[in-house]
């Protein structure tokens, strides 16, 4: 027996809850009536046995892609077809689903999805295979349900104490509770998720506050430095014109020279188009 300072008393709660659930029935019968489709057609699945062989398994019949996923002998089916089809009709008053996408099954409560499997227990054995030693699984007959999970894989099954059939208010309650802690730690990811985002965006806001600073105060420097540059040039125009320095069509030159300093004076930015392109720092 489980020591009680182990258990979780969250899941404690929920599984007694189900146990107490009186809208459900979680005795399994002794015969399949009126039994879900899903388990219709998982038992007409295995009757047809049109079955996946599992080699990992020493041949364990398994279900094909679009069934309840069952790893089961065919000994061990209407067993199996009783306890999965309680199991089912339980889950579904719960007002919880049944999904099957490919060879996975899941129970998805809310927004969570659970994934699950069905399957009978193999033992391994010591046997010779010719002039060596090899080993082989051998089906006990010991029926299991299993969630399967990244983190965790926690399964309910058959014990020389208690049989499976006597568990399904575990399973359920042990489902729900991983569903229910499941979501909140969506919750918490969702939350860590937008926090990252939102201090990523602020990071890219300050950096491009940062670049537009910086160019808006580069091209400010370069503006006064081309100012400078366009007084110091009308400067050594008024020089050479005071000083009446001998050069041909001097008038003309003047003008043009100005025009030019108007060019690179960025309070003007008089338009020369024989000016594009050039880069007066160089």
């Amino acid at each position: 027996m489980m020591n009680q300072s182990l258990q979780n008393p969250g899941r404690e709660a929920i599984i007694k809850e189900v146990s107490q659930d009186t809208s459900i029935s979680l005795i399994v019968p002794t015969n399949l009536t009126n039994p879900d489709p899903i388990v219709l057609a998982l038992k007409n699945h295995f009757k047809s046995k049109d079955l996946r062989i599992s080699y990992e398994r020493d041949r364990m019949p398994s279900t094909k892609p679009g069934y309840f996923n069952t790893s089961i002998t065919l000994k061990s089916l209407d067993r199996s077809l009783l306890i999965i089809d309680t199991f089912i009709k339980a889950v579904r008053v719960r007002n919880h689903q049944i999904l099957i996408a490919g060879e996975k099954t899941y129970v998805k409560i809310n927004d969570e999805k659970v994934e699950i499997r069905f399957w009978e227990k193999c033992r391994s054995e010591k046997i010779k295979k010719g002039s060596y030693d090899g080993r082989e699984l051998i089906p006990t007959g010991l029926l299991y349900i299993q969630v399967i999970d990244i983190w965790l894989r926690k399964e309910w099954g058959d014990t020389p104490y208690s049989l499976l059939e006597e568990k399904l208010a575990r399973v359920i309650g042990g489902i729900e509770f991983f569903a229910e802690e499941n979501a909140k730690k969506t919750i918490e990811r969702n939350i860590l998720k937008k926090r990252n985002e939102e201090e990523e965006r602020l990071k890219k806001e300050i950096k491009q506050k940062k670049d537009d600073e910086q160019k808006r105060f580069s091209e400010l420097l370069q503006e006064s430095k081309r100012w400078a540059e366009s007084q110091q040039l009308r400067a050594y125009l008024n020089s050479i014109e005071s000083s009446g320095s001998l050069k041909e069509d001097l008038s003309t030159w003047l003008e043009w020279a100005r025009s030019k300093a108007d060019w690179l004076d960025p309070m003007i930015k008089k338009e020369d188009k024989w000016m594009e392109g050039f880069n007066h720092e160089k």
